[in-house]
């Protein structure tokens, strides 16, 4: 799981106005400015995107997982990612590729 200290409060930037925004088939992707010493992720995934709660969690344990990895790729930035409904049907190696295009689509 990822330390406390690399994952964002979200709701605390749900009413901020973002840096920058990309935008895929199965994410939304949000970027904030951050003054602290570490990049930050946030996910979100309602229940539109998953009914049950522990397929909900599932997919965020993936995704810390995967940010986790990739965090030093990453300038030092607030994300909030936001899942769409169609990632439901993403099996997890898929997943984690998704995440990293949008991740790296961002990038300069």
């Amino acid at each position: 799981m990822l330390a406390k200290k690399y994952r964002l409060p979200v709701q605390e930037f749900s009413y901020k106005r973002p840096q920058e925004t990309q935008r895929s088939k199965y994410f939304l992707l949000k970027s904030f400015p951050n003054g602290g010493g570490a990049s930050r992720l946030g996910v979100v995934i309602s229940k539109a995107v998953a009914a049950k709660s522990t397929r909900r969690n599932k997919l965020k344990r993936i995704i810390f997982d995967f940010f986790k990895d990739y965090q030093t790729h990453l300038p030092t930035k607030d994300f909030l990612l936001i899942a769409l409904p169609q990632v439901i049907l993403l099996k997890n190696e898929a997943l984690r590729e998704e995440v990293k295009k949008i991740l790296s689509a961002r990038q300069p």
